[in-house]
Formats: structure tokens, C-alpha cells, sequence
């Protein structure tokens, strides 16, 4: 089941994109001081590992433009249905993340 995902309303993308924000500044910044490292680091070598800044990120992941969500298994299935064959998959579980798939298509 697809579930359409959005913050429709202006005050809803600020407040989304602040809690969201908070959270992921306060949980880096809790791994970076247990592992004593620096934590501005992460935030600097931000852009060249995702090619954007961590700001636009954040906006995009939050309070930005309608996105769906999908299991594995629908994924699988809508590619299968199509011709498509599953050659190799990467999940991130219940964590936060991208799911990786690669299809072949059958000739």
C-alpha cells in the first residue's frame, strides 16, 4: 500500500522541518561527543558525500514536495508484473534510509 506523504500547509513544513532538524542535530551531535569527535566535521564534509548541503537536505526530507512510501515487497512486485528481474537488493530495515534496488529486465 502506497502512502502519499506531504506537509500541505506552510506552518506545517516549519514546524515538520524544525522538530525534523532538531532531532537529527541533537542525535549526530550525541554520536559525534560519545565517539569523541569533532561535530561541526560531519556537517563540513556534508556536500561532497550527497552533493547538496545538509540545509537543502534536511528541507527536501521534511517540509519539501509530496514523495510516496512503499515496501520492498511493492516494489518488487509492480517491476516483476513488468518484465523486470530482481538482481540484487538493499534494505535498510526499520531504520531511516533508502532502500536500494537493481532490476534486469528479461528479454
Amino acid at each position: 500500500m502506497l502512502k502519499k506523504l506531504y506537509v500541505s500547509s506552510k506552518l506545517g513544513r516549519i514546524l515538520a522541518t524544525s522538530l525534523g532538524t532538531s532531532y537529527f542535530v541533537l542525535a549526530g551531535l550525541k554520536s559525534d561527543l560519545l565517539r569523541l569527535r569533532n561535530p561541526l566535521a560531519s556537517y563540513r564534509s556534508y556536500r561532497t558525500k550527497r552533493g547538496m548541503s545538509i540545509w537543502f537536505d534536511w528541507i527536501d526530507w521534511f517540509g519539501g514536495y509530496p514523495f510516496e512510501v512503499a515496501s520492498p515487497s511493492n516494489i518488487v512486485d509492480f517491476f516483476v508484473e513488468r518484465g523486470f528481474v530482481l538482481t540484487s537488493l538493499r534494505t535498510v530495515g526499520s531504520s531511516l534510509g533508502t532502500n536500494q534496488f537493481v532490476f534486469r529486465r528479461d528479454q
